[in-house]
């Protein structure tokens, strides 16, 4: 099983908000050799540590 994030794009910087978008693809998942991909938008908060998770949306994207 194998994840990872391609295209991601800053959209916005707001003091210690970040808002991202970026495409996760996942492969290997149930014996399958297709990928599986999703548009996700994240709003981050920037904190000393690294950044805080504030909310998450994804959508499916067709499969290629």
């Amino acid at each position: 099983f194998n994840i990872w994030i391609e295209d991601v794009i800053v959209r916005r910087t707001i003091g210690a908000f970040v808002l991202v978008t970026y495409v996760e693809c996942q492969s290997g998942a149930q014996n399958s050799s297709t990928t599986n991909r999703r548009l996700s938008t994240a709003l981050l908060e920037q904190t000393p540590h690294g950044f805080n998770w504030i909310h998450i949306h994804e959508t499916n994207l067709p499969r290629a």
